[in-house]
């Protein structure tokens, strides 16, 4: 949850904030990456740990999570959506 709601700052500072980042139409595609980002997340966090609490009641094996990639994924967007910004 924590990592969402600093996609989420992140989303809004690259919207409202970011005046270096060039070209101008390089700031709506960040903010929404970050965005779509933290809410996959935040949704994904709550879903998970929802299936945590079902298999430990029923002692079975916890189950993987696919939040990890969806993160990774996110940020390497992210990343490279400025760093294109700063090398053009």
């Amino acid at each position: 949850m924590r990592t969402a709601l600093a996609l989420i700052a992140g989303g809004v500072a690259a919207r409202e904030f970011i005046d270096s980042l060039e070209p101008v139409v390089l700031r709506g595609p960040l903010a929404v990456t970050c965005l779509a980002t933290a809410a996959l997340i935040g949704g994904g966090a709550f879903l998970h740990w929802f299936r945590v609490q079902q298999a430990m009641r029923r002692a079975q094996p916890l189950p993987n999570s696919w939040l990890m990639p969806v993160l990774a994924g996110g940020v390497l967007l992210a990343a490279s959506l400025c760093m294109w910004g700063m090398l053009t």
